[in-house]
């Protein structure tokens, strides 16, 4: 589990579409202790977080499709060049 930005714990990837259950196991004395699970939309910092995460992800897939549309350049010696055997020599 993550802390965010907000310095919280984000629980939303073990949260299920409909119903969710949470159990909680005390195995010492927490009577000075409040848990408290709140849920809200997300802080700008959150938001700061996954459009940060999705730039990165955009800039990886923009990467992929430039060098799968595009010849590699691959500089062979001049005298592979012409004859081919850059690629028989293998």
């Amino acid at each position: 589990m993550q802390v965010t930005p907000d310095n919280m714990f984000d629980v939303t990837e073990f949260l299920e579409l409909g119903e969710n259950c949470l159990h909680i196991m005390q195995y010492a004395d927490m009577s000075q202790w409040i848990f408290v699970l709140h849920a809200h939309f997300p802080t700008a910092k959150q938001l700061a977080e996954v459009e940060k995460k999705r730039q990165l992800d955009k800039e990886w897939e923009d990467w992929v499709h430039r060098i799968r549309t595009r010849p590699l350049d691959a500089d062979f010696p001049p005298e592979l060049r012409s004859s081919g055997r850059a690629l028989r020599s293998r």
